[in-house]
């Protein structure tokens, strides 16, 4: 499924595509239709919109692609994700999206929890990535198997939050036109 919509500063638009990777549906926003791919991968609080300001000059020559981690944006986490296997998931989630995509030659972009993603990714995939840029990746120094206290802490509270995301992802996908938000008075 593609949703189209104008993005401003560039001459193409941007599209907004939905691959399943890792089981989940992935919400990838995609500009350029021409040259090499790049896929972008943000870090564990981003989302794909974190890349909007240098998607326009990135798809002057490239197809470029954004996709949203799972459990982030509009991705849901999967039923069964554990603070034990999340990394695995990432990965798969990564790979999966090449393949979905059928993605080749690609340079492929991490940022933060995304680069450390991105360069598993590289080690699995290394047929089709091949260039890697890693940008803030203090996360490799803490490979799955020795995650960091803080990295440790992000994903129990991303496990944590499950309930109330599903419930928010399972009010958008009733209502594609809300938010899913409500506001609240904290007076």
């Amino acid at each position: 499924m593609s949703t189209v919509v104008p993005h401003p500063g560039s001459l193409e638009t941007l599209r907004i595509d939905t691959v399943v990777a890792a089981g989940v549906s992935t919400r990838v926003l995609a500009l350029g239709d021409t040259g090499s791919p790049i896929v972008l991968l943000h870090g564990l609080t981003g989302h794909a919109e974190l890349w909007l300001s240098v998607l326009p000059e990135l798809a002057r020559g490239h197809r470029v692609f954004a996709p949203d981690l799972i459990g982030r944006g509009y991705t849901p986490l999967p039923p069964d994700i554990t603070t034990a296997n999340a990394y695995q998931y990432m990965v798969r989630q990564a790979t999966d999206l090449l393949t979905g995509l059928d993605l080749t030659d690609v340079t492929l972009v991490g940022s933060s929890l995304g680069a450390l993603v991105a360069g598993l990714a590289a080690l699995d995939e290394p047929e089709r990535v091949r260039r890697l840029v890693l940008i803030s990746s203090g996360t490799l120094a803490n490979p799955p198997g020795q995650l960091g206290s803080s990295t440790r802490r992000s994903l129990e509270g991303l496990e944590a939050l499950r309930p109330h995301w599903q419930k928010a992802h399972e009010e958008v996908a009733a209502d594609p036109g809300s938010s899913g938000c409500q506001e609240q008075d904290n007076g």
